[in-house]
């Protein structure tokens, strides 16, 4: 009985030692080591689900850059038919009705306007990119979430000029 009750301690002892050589990343490390290691892990952990959760305004930016292109290429074209109209009413200018010469007239001036409101609003996109990569740089991953964020708003106000620039350019051509 002595004996059976030996060997057990012995066992129990063996399995424990056994366990507590089992490997391990922070073995053989000092206190403040340990600590630092599992601070880099959660720190990482944190930064993949920052990561992730930026993903959907990442792919937004894209996806609305791609959409102004389009768009800028589609006011293009709508510009070329609205000078050449305008071209060809200033050779008939003896037919024109003072009403026609006035919708020109408003025309040309919500152009300009819409213009100006475009290259001011590509000027926010350049500063907002700017603070964008010195805050990854930082890994600044909140700033970087608030720049995206601000960049789709800006890009949303874009699309919506450029559809209104081009429903501009196209009333031109019905005059």
């Amino acid at each position: 009985m002595k004996k059976t009750i030996s060997i057990l301690v012995v066992i129990c002892l063996l399995l424990g030692l056994t366990s507590s050589f089992a490997e391990d990343r922070t073995k053989n490390k000092k206190p403040r080591q340990r600590i630092e290691i599992r601070k880099e892990e959660d720190r990482k952990e944190k930064i993949k689900g920052l990561k992730e959760e930026m993903r959907p305004y990442i792919d937004s930016a894209t996806k609305d850059k791609k959409e102004i292109r389009r768009l800028v290429e589609k006011s293009k074209g709508s510009y070329k038919r609205a000078k050449g109209h305008i071209k060809k009413l200033l050779k008939e200018r003896d037919s024109l009705t003072d009403e026609q010469i006035e919708k020109l007239k408003e025309s040309l001036k919500t152009l300009k306007k819409w213009n100006n409101e475009m290259g001011g609003s590509k000027g926010d996109i350049k500063k907002v990119t700017k603070r964008l990569r010195n805050a990854k740089l930082e890994r600044d991953y909140k700033k970087v979430r608030e720049y995206y964020r601000e960049i789709n708003e800006i890009q949303r106000t874009r699309m919506e000029n450029l559809k209104k620039i081009i429903e501009d350019l196209n009333d031109i051509t019905e005059i």
